[in-house]
């Protein structure tokens, strides 16, 4: 689960998208204000300065744009993506490859 853009972001794995919520409703009963389908099944989601980014264990970071609520680039990541966390400039990936830890420059 993720916060930024007025939304809170939660992946689905077994529906394959990330459901967006609006913070401001009653979350105890709240529907998805948006559904954001995915090519693959979701495991991590972080929110940086210009998109969402979510990481899949199909070895995959799609990247959401908030504004439209669609996908719209998708990258490979080597290895099983464990863990992944986004900063101004850069999108961070751990793998289980070697237990290393991958940067990646955003762009813009």
């Amino acid at each position: 689960m993720a916060i930024g853009f007025g939304s809170v972001w939660v992946p689905s794995q077994r529906a394959r998208e990330v459901l967006r919520f609006n913070p401001r409703a009653d979350l105890t009963t709240a529907r998805a204000a948006g559904r954001i389908p995915l090519a693959g099944e979701p495991a991590f989601i972080a929110v940086g300065r210009t998109a969402v980014w979510v990481g899949g264990h199909d070895r995959t970071v799609q990247r959401i744009d908030p504004a439209t609520g669609t996908v719209t680039a998708s990258r490979p990541v080597a290895g099983a993506l464990h863990a992944m966390a986004v900063d101004e400039v850069s999108l961070w990936t751990a793998s289980s490859v070697g237990d290393t830890v991958s940067r990646a420059r955003l762009p813009g």
